[in-house]
């Protein structure tokens, strides 16, 4: 999958790529962990000392049409990161610097559980972190209600 615009399923991504444009993001797993390590290349600061960050041009003029960008790059990438920084905030710090903690040690993420390098606790957490939108409930109230619905499900399919 080249690119994350098309995707609709994380599960389907062989791995994550090398740099995201803020069109991309989608907030699939490989995104968030992409966003974590890049969290301070990404952060105000240095957003005006490094030029190449999310290298979109203010506009795109083709042979047809011109297309016009409404927003400004650095508007873009601080909406992204105080979206992260919220989703943080349903996590809790000590899942939120597991999280981190072990995505800077260099562990994987990987649908399939048995093939993940993350403890339990910090591939659930990133799985709490994903989706288009922000979960309503806490990272504790998520996981029981996840847990249900799995359990329900076993029940039901053996029946």
């Amino acid at each position: 999958m080249t690119d994350c615009r098309e995707c609709k399923d994380y599960r389907k991504c062989p791995y994550g790529k090398d740099w995201y444009s803020y069109a991309e993001i989608r907030w699939c797993p490989y995104q968030i962990i992409w966003l974590i390590q890049e969290f301070y290349t990404l952060s105000y600061d240095n957003w005006m000392r490094k030029s190449d960050i999310w290298p979109t041009p203010p506009y795109e003029v083709t042979e047809i049409k011109s297309r016009f960008r409404t927003r400004a790059n650095f508007i873009e990438l601080s909406e992204t990161l105080a979206e992260l920084e919220k989703r943080f905030e349903g996590l809790g710090r000590r899942l939120t610097a597991l999280l981190i903690t072990q995505i800077e040690a260099g562990r994987q993420f990987n649908p399939d559980p048995a093939k993940s390098t993350l403890y339990y606790e910090a591939r659930q957490a990133l799985l709490y972190l994903k989706g288009y939108r922000r979960k309503k409930q806490g990272f504790s109230e998520w996981l029981r209600d996840k847990r249900k619905k799995s359990t329900k499900n076993v029940v039901l399919s053996s029946a």
